[in-house]
């Protein structure tokens, strides 16, 4: 891996934007650039993070930085020409060809959320690497969050009432930004979308389920009690008990009180 002269880089980066409208030529271009500045000492797991399943070039960061800097523009002022590439640079099985797909998706105005939102459905619904599909779902939804939410919702609460796991967890995912945002005009809407998994919360999925909870109780704490109570009295609600006493320390201590009274009342199932 040769030291990064951040002019040098810039100037490859440049070259590299040039071809934005030669997917093929583009992505041919992007795997030298990468294999330049791959290390190939690093072994996965050595920072800390789980290992990818997809083939990583281990990057320093200023290098994927620069280039989706630089593509950024050319994302806002072409978006057919981007939203190819990104559909292009998606086939590699690469983490870093998939990010900057990913980034890339996020900086498209369009004027249907459609396009957007079929290309990330296609990417994800038959399960991805679990730290990029958070990413997906965070930077490729950017754009969408901010011109079409209430479009996204809705296709959010598609995901949700799969009754396929991946597809859920991928709701879950497109909908934490928006509840870390603190956009609560849709509270009922959200509580509405997330009863069921309260009530019934499968375990591959239970840590994104806690995590949209987590959000809400704390920035709604009252509202989000209020959530709570209704589906520990509801029937058929095997896990409402157990998903109540893993969030309960993220509340307000009246709230907790408030919760536990109510735990009380009900049969805890493990």
């Amino acid at each position: 891996m040769p030291a990064i002269h951040l002019a040098r880089l810039k100037q490859q980066s440049a070259q590299l934007v040039d071809l934005f409208d030669q997917p093929d030529r583009f992505a041919y271009a992007l795997s030298n650039l990468f294999d330049l500045y791959s290390d190939r000492t690093h072994r996965p797991g050595q920072s800390g993070e789980p290992p990818s399943l997809l083939i990583t070039y281990n990057l320093p960061k200023p290098v994927l930085r620069q280039v989706t800097s630089d593509m950024q523009m050319k994302a806002i002022t072409n978006p057919s020409e981007i939203l190819l590439l990104a559909r292009r640079l998606w086939l590699e099985p690469s983490l870093e060809f998939r990010l900057l797909a990913a980034s890339l998706l996020g900086f498209i105005r369009v004027e249907t959320p459609e396009m957007v939102l079929d290309t990330i459905a296609d990417w994800v619904e038959s399960g991805v690497d679990d730290r990029l599909l958070a990413i997906v779902m965070n930077k490729g939804l950017a754009r969408i969050r901010q011109d079409a939410p209430e479009r996204l919702i809705e296709q959010i609460q598609i995901w949700l009432q799969s009754s396929d796991v991946n597809v859920q967890q991928v709701g879950l995912r497109a909908l934490i930004p928006i509840l870390s945002a603190a956009q609560y005009d849709n509270l009922p809407v959200f509580f509405h979308m997330l009863s069921p998994f309260v009530r019934k919360a499968p375990l591959r999925i239970r840590p994104d389920i806690l995590e949209a909870l987590r959000i809400l109780a704390s920035h709604s704490p009252k509202e989000s009690v209020y959530l709570l109570h209704q589906n520990l009295n509801a029937p058929d609600n095997p896990d409402a008990a157990l998903m109540t006493r893993q969030i309960l320390p993220y509340f307000p201590q009246e709230s907790q009180d408030s919760l536990r009274a109510a735990l009380r009342g009900v049969a805890w199932h493990p």
